[in-house]
């Protein structure tokens, strides 16, 4: 098992040169048979030559399902990347955000799943490569004896919006209480170093209680600050009343994370000045592409190296046509230069389905169905908060009114509002 699409070739070809595993000239010839359909000729020839499969999510569906069904009827007897007796993680570290960061936990234990499937094997084995330094975290791991430490701390503002929500929090002394009843409290107290607390032994739970107080305030002072939850001075009286407003019901109906729903509050409510409140200035449809585009739901979708001459196809490399007419084997609005982050990726991507622009390309069909999975959602809390929002003035912003309900029919039928594709989905 190897991190990235690259690695996997890379070990295949390294594999090659040291062995070969076709068994006769017989052997030979049916993999001759069963790969002239295969689209990628380095793949194919690793195959033919040596009888080493490589399998990744970046390849064509085709040449996954005849690798597939090589390696399930045993004329693959190597295969990188999927189900099998034996299975060899290469190496615990992976590239992430410019530098080599350990696999969690989750991804180890998936990758070592793999081994054994119920389906095919009775046995099995994982072998894991990791460095001398690493071997005991790997070993406690694998006995199942690793302790499992809670990650509401990092989303606690979320959920105390939902709790507001529910009224299960009605002030400040509620949501401590609540707090001490969760996952975190208990290994708070229990291995307090990892959440970043350096305690005296002798005032113990003073630390703790005083951490609690001070996470809660702090989140439940950016709930206030855009408007999720009615100002209260929850401070100087723990017993006052914390009340949800209309954008936390949003919020929490919707299961928006914070920083998405504040983007949302601060392009599409009143900007506040010195000297007045103004409206924002009005959205075009391609600005609340772009808007929506750039929501923190979408952080686990990456910009690969690979997926760029693609994507700047279909922007025109940034080029706008000078013909009046779109050409239809690209987007409506293309987006100045080259593609260089995820949210430029996204916007491409939405408007290539609105404008039926087939895309052969696995990995990028997969990203396109999580997009539009999460983006309906949000589209159709944008269209809500500007319909009931008492900050948004409909008849002073029609435009953006219009072009957020313009954007979810879009987003519902994966097809521009105009587009001469509309009578397919009744095909």
């Amino acid at each position: 098992f190897c991190s990235t699409r690259k690695g996997t070739l890379q070990a295949a070809q390294t594999l090659a040169k040291t062995a070969r595993y076709i068994r006769n000239i017989d052997h030979k010839n049916q993999l001759l048979e069963n790969t002239k359909n295969l689209k990628d000729p380095k793949i194919r020839e690793l195959i033919v030559n040596n009888g080493i499969g490589v399998h990744h999510a970046g390849m064509d569906s085709n040449d996954r399902h005849i690798i597939e069904n090589l390696f399930l009827n045993s004329n693959l007897y190597v295969l990188l990347n999927l189900p099998a007796h034996l299975v060899i993680i290469k190496s615990t570290k992976h590239y992430f955000s410019n530098k080599f960061v350990d696999y969690s936990t989750t991804q180890i234990l998936q990758m070592i799943g793999r081994a054994g499937r119920p389906q095919f094997d009775k046995t099995a084995t994982a072998v894991i490569m990791t460095k001398h330094t690493d071997k005991l975290n790997y070993e406690t791991l694998i006995e199942g004896n690793q302790l499992i430490e809670s990650q509401l701390h990092k989303s606690l503002i979320e959920h105390l919006n939902v709790e507001i929500c529910l009224k299960t929090i009605c002030n400040l002394n509620e949501a401590i209480n609540w707090l001490k009843s969760t996952f975190l409290y208990t290994r708070l107290k229990k291995n307090p170093f990892y959440y970043g607390i350096d305690l005296n032994l002798k005032n113990k739970q003073e630390f703790i209680d005083d951490y609690l107080s001070k996470l809660c305030i702090q989140n439940l002072n950016e709930l206030m600050s855009v408007n999720l939850i009615e100002p209260c001075d929850f401070l100087n009286d723990p017993l006052a009343e914390l009340k949800s407003t209309q954008n936390g019901n949003l919020m929490a109906k919707y299961c928006l994370l914070f920083e998405t729903m504040k983007s949302l509050i601060l392009n599409l409510s009143y900007l506040e000045s010195n000297d007045a409140q103004q409206l924002s200035p009005n959205k075009t449809l391609y600005e609340l592409i772009m808007l929506l585009s750039e929501s923190k739901e979408f952080e686990d979708i990456k910009l690969r190296s690979n997926e760029k001459s693609i994507l700047n196809a279909l922007n025109n490399n940034g080029k706008i046509p000078k013909v009046n007419k779109i050409d239809q084997k690209i987007i409506r609005h293309v987006i100045d230069g080259k593609i260089k982050n995820p949210a430029m990726k996204i916007c491409v991507l939405i408007q290539s389905q609105f404008g039926s622009i087939p895309i052969n390309d696995f990995s990028l069909n997969q990203d396109i169905y999580r997009i539009f999975k999460v983006a309906q959602k949000i589209s159709k809390c944008i269209l809500e908060f500007l319909n009931f929002n008492p900050s948004f003035k409909i008849k002073q912003n029609y435009e953006t009114f219009i072009n957020s309900v313009v954007l979810h029919k879009c987003l519902t039928t994966r097809l521009w509002f105009d587009s001469p594709h509309i009578l397919d989905n009744l095909i």
